[in-house]
């Protein structure tokens, strides 16, 4: 059983890797989770997880955006998930009032 959660794992890890890459305009964290069929922590998670193995790296990664995801409905702004170098992990972002980004974990600029 642990062996098939391993694989498991890294068909998800693979799957989004192939996502991301192909994704030229932009996807959702909430549309990479149900193509994977995972929540959108898992999602994150594997993100994560993906750039501190640097399979993905901060370029790579500023193309999934939360295109009328549920933070970007609830803060009414854009959102972007970016590498938050206070947190040193993925987080959800928004434009601040003065236009740079904010933190929604710590809430500190980035």
């Amino acid at each position: 059983m642990r062996r098939d959660l391993i694989m498991e794992a890294e068909a998800i890890l693979v799957k989004i890797v192939s996502l991301v890459e192909d994704a030229a305009g932009g996807i959702s964290i909430n549309e990479l989770s149900k193509a994977l069929g995972v929540s959108y922590l898992v999602t994150m998670g594997a993100l994560n997880l993906l750039f501190a193995k640097r399979v993905l790296t901060v370029d790579s990664f500023q193309i999934v955006r939360l295109v009328g995801a549920y933070y970007s409905d609830y803060h009414g702004c854009d959102v972007l998930v970016r590498f938050c170098p206070h947190c040193k992990s993925f987080t959800t972002q928004a434009i601040n009032e003065a236009g740079g980004w904010s933190c929604l974990c710590c809430q500190k600029l980035t």
